[in-house]
């Protein structure tokens, strides 16, 4: 269909993330930390973030968790940073396949694991310094279709599988590249990206 002329959202500075449910819902973040959600027919007022977020993955419009400086979830009124989110380095991404399974990426390549109720402790899967030359550090992407399936890619051309148990070794598939993300429709589909213009296949 035809793209329709812009909205204006009123009070937002510079939007960083953004998910949607459907037609009738979608939240984002805006650099300085405002957040704003969408019914179908108009924006919020400010709901309130805790800054400038690089991801958010909804599962519903009552359930959101956003990757920012810290974790932090939406409810459907507002946002939460829970007392036990205790990122390792910058958050990178972040995946829910339930309301009860979401993870969360960060630059020290440790993954924060969501379970319902609060955050596990993290654990470093991807520990290696980044690539000469680039930024990048740690994990960089996730993708998780199921609770028992997720796939995160690093920043120095690395797959790790999460069976539902733990998280494999790292896999490479990209040499001498970063790759920056990944999606994985269903558990027998995901599509990596690096930052040289590569899509990676599996299936």
């Amino acid at each position: 269909s035809a793209s329709q002329p812009p909205t204006t959202v009123s009070g937002a500075a510079g939007f960083t993330a953004i998910d949607c449910t459907g037609p009738t819902f979608c939240i984002t973040i805006d650099g300085e930390g405002n957040s704003f959600a969408f019914n179908g027919s108009g924006w919020s007022g400010n709901l309130g973030a805790w800054g400038a977020a690089n991801q958010i993955s909804c599962v519903s419009p009552n359930f959101c968790v956003a990757a920012e400086g810290v974790p932090t979830v939406f409810s459907g009124h507002s946002w939460t940073q829970p007392n036990n989110a205790d990122a390792q380095g910058q958050l990178n991404a972040v995946s829910c396949a339930s309301t009860a399974f979401c993870v969360l990426v960060d630059s020290s390549g440790s993954v924060l694991t969501w379970n319902g109720l609060g955050f596990a402790p993290p654990t470093p899967i991807a520990t290696e310094p980044p690539l000469n030359g680039t930024d990048a550090s740690g994990l960089t992407g996730v993708s998780c279709p199921t609770p028992t399936f997720c796939r995160a890619v690093d920043s120095i051309g690395r797959v790790f599988d999460w069976n539902g148990t733990s998280w494999s070794s790292g896999t490479l598939i990209d040499n001498g590249h970063a790759l920056t993300a990944v999606s994985c429709p269903t558990t027998s589909y995901c599509v990596a990206v690096d930052r040289s213009g590569n899509a990676f296949f599996s299936s």
